[in-house]
C-alpha cells in the first residue's frame, strides 16, 4: 500500500467503531488478494468537527457501517494504515460519508470478536490496561485509550434488588403493575368507598404535608403495593372496578407505544385504546402477542366448552384499539423520525401528517370524552398534556413519568425549595414530579416496585367534580 494522497477508494469489512460528535473511527479489514498476501487492519477515520449537517453524517454513518458489514469507502490514505474518509456533501445520502454499503452481514459477531482480539487485544489487568495493538505503528497513541476498573458484580439479594434496572421486570410486567395499581386505587379510594383522601391522612400527616418541602414526604403511602394484585382482591370489588373501567370508551393508553399496558388491561376483559404517533403503536413484541391470542382462544374454547373455573366472574380477554396519533397537540421541536418515522428535516404534507387526537375532533370525540380512566407508562414529551388535559376535563388518570425534556420546554418552573419567593426551571426529575403534582390539589403520589423512574402520580377527583 503506497501513502499517496490521491483519491482512493477501498474495500473491507467493519469489526469495530468508535463514534463521537467530533470524529469517528472505523475498524476495516482489507481481506487477502492480489495485492495484499494477508488480511490487512486499516482504521478509517472520519472528521465531522467544523462541518455543516454534521448530526446527518453521523445518522448516516451508524446506519451503514453496521459491525459486520462489507463497505466501500472513499478517501485518501494519511498513513500506512490511517485513511482518512472524504465527505462529499451535496451528493445522496449514500454517498455522503463517500462510502456504501456493498454486502450486509458478511461476518457475525463472534468473527468480528475474534478480530478485535486479534488486532486490538485488551490487558487482561483492566485497573491499569490500556487497548494495545499487534504492531505499535499501525494504531497511535490517540486510539490507545485506558479502560475504566472492573466494577464488581452486584449480587441478585433481596436486600439490593431495587437497585436492578426497571427491578428485573420486563415491559409487560409493569404494565401490569401499573394495571394492578389503577385498580387497587379504584377499590380502596373515592369511587367505591367514598373515602376522601384527607380522611385517610392523621393530623401529624397533614402537618409534615404542609411544612416539608421535599417531594419524597409528599408520597401517598395509604395504597399498600405489596396488596396490589388482583389476585388478593374481593372478587365483588374486582367486578365492580372492572364495570366501571370499562364504562363509556374505556381506558386510554396514551403514548403506549407497542401496547404493554393495554395487553394487561385486555387480560382481564378491560376496553383499553393505546394512542401514539408512531407507525408501531399497539404493535407489541410476538411472544406478548402470542400470550394475548393464547388467552383469547383458551377463554373461548373454555366457555365453549362448558368448562368453568375460580375466575370464570371476570370478563374474557379481549383485543385492544390502537390510534396512530398525538395526545392534545404535537409538541414542537420533537424527534420527528423516530416519533413519526419521518425524517427531521422532512416537511409532513397534509395528507401524511399523524392527526392530532382532541376533544374537539369529531372522530375523537366520544373517545376521549367518554373514557373511564387515562394511563400512561413513561409517556415522554406526552406528560404534561396528558395530566392538564386530565385536570381539566376531570378524567381519573394515573401517570408514571420519566424523561425531564427541559429544553423542548422551557417555560416549566417550580418554587425553589431554598427561596420560596423564587422560581427555578425544571430541570431534574424531582422538579418535574413537583411541578406536575401541583396541577391539582387532589393529586396523589405513590412508588411502584422497580427501580428507575418508578413515582406514579394519580387523582380521581372528588366526586363532585367529576363529569
Amino acid at each position: 500500500m503506497s501513502k499517496e494522497s490521491t483519491i482512493a477508494t477501498v474495500t473491507g469489512i467493519v469489526f469495530r467503531r468508535t463514534i463521537r460528535s467530533s470524529y469517528a473511527c472505523l475498524d476495516v479489514l482489507l481481506p487477502a488478494d492480489s495485492n495484499n498476501y494477508e488480511d490487512v487492519h486499516v482504521i478509517a477515520s472520519v472528521q465531522f468537527q467544523g462541518v455543516h449537517d454534521a448530526c446527518q453524517f453521523r445518522s448516516n454513518l451508524k446506519r451503514m457501517c453496521k459491525i459486520g458489514n462489507e463497505i466501500q469507502l472513499k478517501g485518501c490514505w494519511d498513513d500506512e494504515n490511517i485513511f482518512n474518509v472524504h465527505l462529499d456533501v451535496g451528493n445522496d445520502d449514500e454517498h455522503h460519508l463517500g462510502l456504501k454499503i456493498v454486502q450486509p452481514q458478511v461476518m457475525n459477531t463472534i468473527q468480528c470478536q475474534n478480530l478485535r482480539e486479534k488486532f486490538c487485544p485488551v490487558a487482561v489487568d483492566r485497573t491499569k490496561a490500556t487497548a494495545l495493538t499487534a504492531n505499535d505503528n499501525h494504531i497511535k497513541q490517540p486510539y490507545a485509550k485506558k479502560l475504566p476498573p472492573m466494577k464488581k458484580e452486584k449480587e441478585h439479594s433481596e436486600g439490593n434488588a431495587d437497585k436492578i434496572h426497571s427491578g428485573g421486570l420486563s415491559k409487560r410486567e409493569q404494565g401490569e403493575m401499573v394495571r394492578d395499581f389503577l385498580i387497587q386505587v379504584i377499590a380502596e379510594k373515592e369511587l367505591l368507598q367514598c373515602n376522601s383522601f384527607a380522611n385517610d391522612k392523621t393530623k401529624q400527616e397533614e402537618e409534615e404535608e404542609g411544612t416539608c418541602t421535599s417531594y419524597l414526604m409528599k408520597i401517598d403511602n395509604h395504597v399498600h403495593l405489596e396488596h396490589c394484585r388482583v389476585e388478593n382482591m374481593d372478587r365483588a370489588t374486582l367486578k365492580k372496578v372492572i364495570n366501571f373501567l370499562n364504562s363509556g370508551s374505556g381506558v386510554l393508553d396514551v403514548a403506549g407505544g407497542s401496547g404493554h399496558v393495554s395487553l394487561a388491561f385486555s387480560l382481564l376483559g378491560i376496553k383499553s385504546t393505546v394512542i401514539d404517533p408512531r407507525e408501531t403503536v399497539g404493535k407489541l413484541p410476538g411472544r406478548d402477542r402470542k400470550i394475548l391470542k393464547k388467552a383469547i382462544r383458551g377463554k373461548k374454547n373454555a366457555m365453549d366448552n362448558g368448562e368453568m373455573h375460580h375466575e370464570s366472574f371476570l370478563p374474557p380477554p379481549i383485543e385492544y384499539a390502537s390510534l396512530r396519533a398525538w395526545f392534545a397537540k404535537r409538541p414542537e421541536g420533537i424527534d420527528a423520525s423516530f416519533r413519526e418515522g419521518k425524517s427531521s428535516g422532512q416537511l409532513l404534507h397534509d395528507d401524511e401528517a399523524v392527526p392530532i387526537c382532541t376533544i374537539c375532533s369529531p372522530e375523537n370525540d366520544d373517545l376521549l370524552r367518554n373514557c373511564s380512566a387515562i394511563v400512561s407508562l413513561h409517556p415522554d414529551e406526552a406528560t404534561g398534556d396528558i395530566v392538564d388535559f386530565a385536570v381539566e376535563h376531570r378524567i381519573p388518570f394515573l401517570i408514571v413519568p420519566c424523561c425531564v425534556f427541559s429544553r423542548l420546554f422551557p417555560h416549566r418552573f417550580v418554587v425553589d425549595e431554598n427561596d420560596e419567593g423564587k422560581h427555578r426551571f425544571v430541570s431534574t426529575y424531582k422538579d418535574l414530579i413537583q411541578y406536575l403534582a401541583r396541577k391539582h390539589s387532589s393529586i396523589r403520589m405513590s412508588k411502584l416496585g422497580f427501580s428507575g423512574a418508578n413515582i406514579v402520580l394519580w387523582s380521581m377527583f372528588p366526586k363532585e367534580e367529576n363529569n
